[in-house]
């Protein structure tokens, strides 16, 4: 798959796929997704009938990002000659011919199918209730099971007998589900990390506002774990786009991979109570500006914050990662309102992060490709930072929606963490080059052999440690 632009114009960009066998071939299509709906739609058709099969589909648009990840929402597989299975936003369908019908309408998330030892493939669905279907199709029929795994469990895997592994983390420990091919058949054969049981967990409430349009939105208030009940502590902020706070979510849990690749759970052990910011962007108007909606969204919690027993009032910092990195660089742009900022592994340059190939792609004959397949984070009219357009139709909104070139009046001191071969690490730079030469206190943590998320553990707990001293230099910490 390539993302390039129409030759006859030179202009707005397309999807188009590539085949390459003695010559290269190009279909053009409406969106990431009906492009690799082609490419599984090409691999199972006989080269004969292709254009017709690839003419003769519905073609698939783009679903919004995922709520967790910036991802989108929508994949394809060829699962046999002539039968192609397609996941689009909340439906997965499955097409033989000119027949399609759906396998399942409400999923949240959608497995790489397995091919099964004795034929066919199996592909597991989370639907959005919480809910595990297993459907297997062979000879081009399927058949739909209900897994009785628990809703809040997480898909590890699948495998060629048929069998599905699921784990639930809880508080007390973490349970490994396995359902056979009777889908009834569900064993815990194995707990662990059962010692959580005995770490006293943070305090945790919902907090509530309205919005400026009458919406009601609830945010996620963490306090420490090492201070007595009525302690005010300051308090460190994130915010993911379209992320929804819950008391029992993945960042409000000790139990959770998230209490390791992120410092909440150690900054509330050392004091810092905790924030989790709702972001909703899916409304967001075409015309409003990204980097200043979000921190028109972010702001008015801190007088909300200011007004709860728990908190210490206008003492407050913010800590994101990726696009929540971008919400911390947002507001470092466009306020003075908080103590301290961290920004780790995000995107400072909107035209760098599209328009140039992160390392490990440099030496890759299809770098130039894999450039191009980016642009969707910000062209498309699904994706939640979207600036509309190319940067040579749009170069200024692309300026104004980059923080890097928003930082005149920049005051409040940095944090900047990026792995060595992340995305665009060299903006990174750039945004601690601006802010010294501004006298603005900034420090670079640079994680090498690290990509978007810091994995080792040695750099995992010097991000912790940094990310806490930080912190603490800043705010004021009883």
């Amino acid at each position: 798959m390539s993302y390039s632009s129409l030759p006859s114009t030179g202009d707005d960009a397309c999807w188009e796929v590539d085949i390459a066998t003695r010559s290269v071939r190009h279909w053009s299509a409406l969106s990431v997704a009906d492009a690799e709906y082609i490419a599984a739609l090409v691999a199972a058709t006989p080269a004969a009938d292709v254009d017709a099969v690839v003419n003769g589909r519905q073609a698939l648009a783009d679903p919004p990002m995922g709520m967790g990840g910036g991802q989108v929402m929508a994949r394809a597989w060829m699962l046999a000659p002539g039968l192609v299975s397609s996941w689009a936003g909340e439906t997965l369908s499955l097409a033989q011919g000119s027949e399609v019908r759906v396998l399942s309408d409400a999923c949240a998330t959608v497995a790489s199918p397995v091919a099964m030892r004795n034929g066919g493939q199996l592909i597991v669905v989370t639907r959005k209730d919480g809910r595990f279907e297993a459907i297997r199709v062979h000879d081009g029929q399927h058949r739909v099971h209900t897994l009785e795994m628990p809703a809040t469990a997480s898909l590890l895997s699948a495998t060629v007998d048929g069998r599905v592994w699921c784990r639930l983390d809880a508080n007390d420990g973490s349970w490994l589900y396995v359902a056979g091919r009777d889908a009834s058949d569900v064993t815990s054969p194995l707990v662990l990390n059962r010692h959580l049981a005995e770490i006293r967990r943070p305090r945790a409430r919902e907090v509530e506002r309205t919005s400026s349009d009458g919406k009601r939105l609830t945010g996620v208030l963490m306090t420490p774990t090492s201070t007595p009940a009525g302690t005010r502590s300051p308090v460190i902020l994130w915010a993911y786009p379209n992320s929804v706070p819950r008391l029992d979510g993945w960042l409000s849990r000790l139990n959770d991979d998230s209490a390791i690749t992120y410092p909440f759970q150690y900054l509330l052990a050392q004091g810092f109570a905790v924030f989790q910011a709702p972001l909703p962007m899916l409304d967001r108007p075409d015309a409003a500006e990204p980097l200043d909606y979000v921190s028109g969204l972010i702001l008015p919690w801190l007088g909300v914050l200011d007004q709860q027993p728990e908190v210490q009032a206008g003492q407050y910092g913010f800590w994101g990662h990726s696009d929540a990195g971008y919400v911390a660089l947002a507001l470092l742009a466009t306020t003075d309102r908080f103590k301290a900022i961290a920004a780790a592994s995000t995107f400072p340059d909107l035209a760098a992060t599209l328009y140039s190939a992160r390392l490990p792609f440099q030496t890759l004959d299809c770098a130039a490709h894999l450039i191009q397949t980016d642009r969707w984070y910000y062209e498309a009219d699904t994706q939640r930072y979207r600036v509309g357009g190319s940067l040579w139709r749009n170069t200024e909104r692309f300026v104004r929606n980059s923080a890097l070139f928003r930082l005149e009046h920049a005051t409040t001191p940095t944090l900047l963490m990026v792995g060595e071969y992340d995305a665009v690490p060299r903006s990174m730079e750039q945004v601690y080059s601006v802010l010294h030469g501004k006298g603005v206190p900034v420090e670079l943590a640079y994680y090498w052999g690290e990509g978007h998320m810091i994995s080792s553990p040695e750099n995992l707990h010097d991000l912790w440690t940094r990310s806490e001293q930080f912190f603490r230099r800043n705010l004021w910490l009883s």
